[in-house]
């Protein structure tokens, strides 16, 4: 509501803008004031289509995958088509459910009256002159039957059979077949027979069967003799319309009023089941018809909201991408933050292995969390993942742990390298090293250090033996 707001808003200001005399270029042309309001309207409908949130126009429900079945103007974006608005041959709560029988090539044994009246779309039974009926004149007549070519390979379900009302003789016996071929009337499955009392009044005027089979033809076959007291001796059908329904893509169920929701192809329109037993996410068991259950989401509901690596603990779990609202810890990465870092680390993934400046040898897997180089970092560098340079004339060497100040340069001013330290103008008298940190001495001193040291040790050697002399004198 409130987007739809806002694109209204800056379509009026957009409209706004152009009310006043303008002339502006687009793709190389001049557009004055009336063309510009033309394009101006023309891109505000645009912009409130799309954020708008409705669904493309004949479609409607669960990302608007499922096409109304009525006029376009009585299709409602969330529940479709109502019963009384349904295109003709389509029908059911929400008008899902085809007859497929609709207008299709119709064969018969004989002919009283068009084989085509009972796939023509009236069902009233009103207009006997739109029905069919074999003949009955012949009394060699050992059969009759009627079929329609329904145009391919059809996995039936349901079967409706719109009954003459004054004939109702001639309801017993009826048998419905499905086949693959049209060699025989009976060739195929026989999928129901109709039976009731021989006066056919037990038998509904509508009658609706359960006719399961799959097959290219339709086929009502009977031999049965019901009609003798009007001296009809021979089995003859009559009938105003057949129907064949079948449940359009995506739905299923006695009157396709239910929803699958499978991942690749649609579910059986007969019971269901997903094909490739993977579901939308959202959505879970064998038909996807379900919404996943509060703590999971995803494809068939199968990941748990507590295993994301959300940053933060309170935030949402849509059943259908588990988005983290606030986004992710250090080292995960994703909508649902279950994907670990692939040679990169830190929040978002943001920071790459590679970019680090670790002691060790280069490396482009690392911790995912800290980025953390084990053996330390190089020259010039600091920090738990090393990507922290020395700061220049302060500090140097590895992990910056040298102190530019505290070197021994020859000049007091001279550079010091972030990496090394080193003392471009060498040391002073008395240190030596790269950086002039490391003490040193002279060879003059070492010579007096060394008599020095003989010195000392000749006069202790003496005093003991004066110590030792005096001892033994006094005893």
């Amino acid at each position: 509501m409130e987007i739809s707001l806002l694109g209204l808003s800056l379509c009026v200001s957009m409209l706004d803008m152009v009310s006043e005399d303008t002339t502006v270029s687009f793709l190389g042309c001049s557009l004055g004031n009336m063309e510009v309001s033309v394009f101006g309207v023309l891109l505000c409908v645009s912009m409130l289509e799309i954020v708008s949130g409705i669904c493309p126009e004949g479609t409607y429900g669960y990302e608007c995958g499922y096409q109304c079945h009525c006029p376009l103007d009585r299709c409602n974006a969330t529940n479709g088509c109502s019963p009384g608005d349904c295109d003709t041959g389509w029908s059911g709560m929400t008008c899902q459910k085809r007859n497929i029988a609709l207008n299709k090539p119709t064969s018969s044994s004989s002919v009283y009256q068009n084989p085509g009246n009972a796939v023509n779309g009236d069902n009233s039974a009103d207009n006997y002159g739109q029905c069919f009926s074999s003949d009955w004149r012949d009394n060699s007549i050992t059969e009759a039957w009627w079929r329609v070519d329904l145009g391919e390979m059809v996995r039936v379900r349901h079967v409706t059979i719109y009954f003459r009302k004054d004939y109702k003789v001639r309801r017993n016996g009826i048998q419905i077949y499905i086949a693959d071929t049209a060699a025989s009337p009976t060739d195929g499955v026989n999928c129901h027979n109709v039976t009731g009392n021989r006066d056919g009044t037990d038998i509904p005027d509508v009658l609706n069967v359960t006719c399961s089979g799959e097959g290219h033809y339709l086929a009502l076959y009977t031999t049965t003799v019901n009609n003798e007291l009007n001296n009809v001796n021979v089995p003859t059908m009559d009938f105003c319309e057949v129907e064949v329904d079948v449940c359009s893509s995506g739905t299923f169920g006695d009157d396709c009023h239910n929803y699958c929701h499978c991942d690749g192809e649609v579910c059986d329109y007969v019971d269901g089941i997903c094909p490739s037993g993977v579901c939308l996410p959202g959505w879970t068991t064998e038909k996807c018809d379900t919404v996943c259950e509060f703590g999971h989401y995803g494809a068939n509901c199968r990941m748990a909201c507590p295993k994301r690596n959300c940053k933060g603990d309170n935030s949402s779990c849509d059943r259908v991408t588990g988005k983290c609202d606030g986004g992710c810890e250090a080292g995960w990465n994703g909508t649902d933050c279950t994907l670990k870092c692939l040679r990169s680390y830190g929040d978002g993934c943001s920071k790459y292995c590679s970019d680090r400046k670790c002691a060790e040898s280069w490396s482009d897997s690392c911790d995912q969390v800290s980025g953390m180089c084990e053996d330390g970092c190089r020259g010039g560098w600091k920090g738990i993942d090393c990507t922290e340079a020395c700061i220049q004339g302060v500090e140097y060497g590895a992990n910056c742990v040298g102190n530019c100040r505290a070197r021994m340069c020859e000049e007091e001013v001279d550079v010091c390298p972030r990496d090394t330290g080193r003392c471009e103008s060498g040391c002073q008298s008395g240190w030596k090293g790269q950086d002039c940190t490391q003490g040193s001495l002279d060879d003059n001193s070492i010579t007096h250090l060394s008599a020095g040291l003989l010195g000392a040790l000749s006069m202790l050697v003496f005093m003991a033996l004066v110590m030792g002399a005096v001892c033994l004198w006094r005893k």
